[in-house]
């Protein structure tokens, strides 16, 4: 029964944002937590809800987070916030398991540089992505304190039809 959990909650997490995506707007730019962040502003007037499931293996132990819930809102053309929830977290490792949720996070990306066209396609788009943690999640997932980072985030477009 244990092993269906992971399944159904990655069921749950079907994106189901692209389905409502309307054809005149850009294409979205995920920055899912643990992952690649990129140097793309949500557009104004736009919310973008993310989310997703991460498994990882090892010797002996594996992790599940399942959640992973980032929500962006952009202030202007060239500020976001973000806020990210704490996502489930099961921890098993040799005969012993954890489970609580990870510490949230809040913080904001700042467009440095939007780019230009080329004749290969665009110049590179540059960001600061800062971000802190938030000491929220279940007493065994809990940082101490606060662990702040900043970031540059950079994207380019490699030809018209791919980036």
């Amino acid at each position: 029964m244990r092993r269906w959990i992971p399944i159904a909650m990655l069921l749950l997490c079907v994106p189901l944002d692209v389905l409502a995506q309307r054809a005149d707007e850009p294409p979205i730019s995920p920055d899912r937590p643990d992952f690649c962040n990129g140097a793309d502003i949500v557009p104004p007037g736009m919310l973008q809800v993310e989310s997703g499931v991460s498994y990882t293996a090892g010797s002996g132990d594996h992790d599940v987070g399942v959640g992973e819930l980032n929500l962006r809102v952009p202030l202007s053309r060239n500020v976001e916030v973000a806020v990210q929830l704490g996502s489930y977290m099961w921890d098993v490792a040799d005969s012993e398991a954890e489970s609580g949720f990870s510490d949230g996070a809040v913080g904001c990306k700042i467009r440095l540089f939007d780019g230009f066209p080329t004749a290969s396609g665009r110049s590179p788009r540059l960001a600061l992505v800062m971000l802190t943690s938030l000491p929220t999640g279940s007493h065994a997932f809990r940082s101490p304190r606060m662990q702040p980072q900043v970031t540059f985030a950079a994207d380019m477009d490699l030809s018209p039809g791919a980036s």
